[in-house]
């Protein structure tokens, strides 16, 4: 079932990830609560895959009494499943980060706006397996699709009265580290949400090796360069069969990530995926840095999508200090004239304190700001400058993009 993973690429990609594995799984005594406290990933409890000497050992273990949260969730991370060097080699590696051209006038990202999405990609195994959908979570797995040389899996989630004469939208959604869809459907509240709002989601699973551990050191592949052409096959798959034997809206593509999933698809921006995408969703991601060893960049490409970045302010941090992170995508995406709603709630790295309103989905501006914002409009144009948000949207969010001028 399983095939052989290609080594790591050796040299500077190796160094890199060797001293990010040492930094970011040293005892992490930076992550209190800002008074000395320790943090929910500190307490040292345990799950199904290790127990509280890991987290002795560096590694990170979960806090089981905070279960009903994704972000709270993320905090179940695995140690690296290899041992570490003994030294860790290219300590001093110098900042790569390109020099970039200075951003676009708006009317020259204005010429390169598409205003259709690009075709949807084909299956590269020939001929679609036959797909499991459900509104029901236990129904929806998806396994043994294969993806280039992996057996992946996945839950496509529809409507409770799905119609496959009518088209709908459809979300992709990665979760954060050590987590798995069915996690993320449930802490997300996804079956309601898709008959309420009426969408499609699919929520991916990370990639695990033949020993059940995780292929990648945090869930997906933005710090292993050698994964992520590999990880990108995997979605351009899955999308090829879902658009082949589901009714998608093509033009409201949308993708949502949390945590670690937040950081890959923060990563997919500077990539061909993004263009197929009208909006997209960061929550407690952003461009990280740690060390000199991951320091994410922002490579604009022509298509300006709407933005919706959400982060739990100065305490948001597990590993990755996510404010500033959060902070430094907002403004690159300002920078080159994409319309973003920026929101900062006091929970840190915990689940968002959102208003729950009876007969309404529980994350229902998450599913707002996808719905009002289709492909392919205006750079930094939104509904949203003449109405105001919605009333979906809690106090602590805001229009973080100026109106675009006048034509």
């Amino acid at each position: 079932r399983f095939a052989p993973r290609p080594a790591p690429r050796p040299g500077l990609a190796t160094g890199r990830l060797a001293l990010l594995a040492a930094l970011l799984f040293a005892p992490l005594t930076a992550c209190d609560d800002g008074e000395g406290s320790p943090s929910k990933a500190q307490e040292g409890t345990t799950d199904a895959g290790g127990d509280a000497a890991r987290l002795d050992a560096g590694a990170v273990t979960p806090d089981a009494s905070t279960n009903d949260s994704g972000l709270d969730a993320a905090h179940d991370a695995e140690a690296p499943d290899a041992e570490l060097p003994d030294a860790v080699v290219d300590a001093a590696l110098p900042d790569l980060a390109p020099l970039y051209p200075p951003p676009p006038t708006y009317a020259e990202a204005l010429a390169a706006q598409p205003r259709t999405p690009p075709p949807v990609p084909e299956y590269s195994g020939g001929v679609c397996p036959p797909l499991v959908y459900s509104n029901v979570s236990a129904e929806s797995l998806n396994t043994d699709f294969l993806s280039g040389i992996d057996n992946r899996q996945f839950r496509i989630i529809v409507p409770a009265d799905y119609d496959p004469t009518r088209s709908y939208p459809l979300v992709f959604a990665w979760h954060w580290l050590a987590g798995n869809s069915e996690q993320m459907v449930n802490e997300g509240r996804i079956e309601g949400a898709a008959t309420q709002v009426g969408f499609i989601t699919v929520v991916f699973d990370r990639l695990l090796n033949e020993r059940g551990n995780a292929e990648y050191l945090f869930s997906w592949p933005f710090a292993e360069e050698w994964g992520q052409d590999q990880e990108m096959l995997f979605f351009r798959d899955v999308f090829s069969c879902v658009n082949a034997q589901l009714n998608v809206d093509i033009n409201r593509v949308y993708a949502v990530g949390v945590s670690a999933g937040a950081l890959w698809l923060t990563h997919l921006m500077n990539t061909p995926i993004i263009d197929h995408f009208a909006a997209v969703e960061i929550l407690s991601g952003g461009l990280a840095e740690r060390g000199v060893a991951l320091r994410m960049t922002y490579e604009p490409r022509d298509h300006r999508f709407p933005a919706f970045v959400l982060w739990g302010g100065p305490t948001d941090r597990f590993v990755i200090e996510f404010e500033p992170a959060s902070l430094k995508l907002r403004e690159a995406l300002l920078a080159h004239h994409h319309f973003v709603v920026s929101c900062t709630h006091d929970s840190g790295h915990g689940l968002p304190p959102v208003t729950q309103v009876e007969g309404e989905p529980r994350f229902r501006m998450l599913w707002r700001f996808m719905l009002d914002h289709p492909y392919g409009l205006d750079p930094r144009a939104s509904p949203y400058f003449e109405t105001g948000l919605p009333e979906q949207f809690e106090s602590w969010c805001e229009i973080a993009s100026e109106p675009p001028p006048a034509q």
